[in-house]
């Protein structure tokens, strides 16, 4: 899934002749806290709720870790996790 954007227009303050130019902000499009997540896990697994609540976090930080050094976080047969920004060609011409 694609982090959703939407143009922002900006002056340069500088020189106020200038083309406004668009930068991206990424929309917030809902959230989960931890709890609900590690109980989802629990129930579809042999898991305890604990046991996934440390696993997620274990992730989480060990991911962050590898994004944050500019390299993929590739899991086999799940997903790849990096940053990513996509534009909306309706938004450009």
């Amino acid at each position: 899934m694609a982090i959703i954007i939407t143009p922002i227009s900006k002056k340069n303050p500088l020189s106020l002749s200038a083309p406004i130019l668009y930068y991206p902000k990424a929309v917030k499009t809902g959230e989960i806290d931890l709890e609900e997540l590690s109980e989802q896990i629990a129930y579809s697994s042999s898991l305890t709720k604990a046991d996934c609540y440390t696993a997620i976090i274990s992730s989480v930080v060990t991911v962050s870790k590898r994004i944050e050094c500019g390299k993929n976080y590739k899991i086999r047969a799940i997903r790849c996790f990096s940053n990513q920004c996509k534009r909306n060609s309706k938004y450009y011409s």
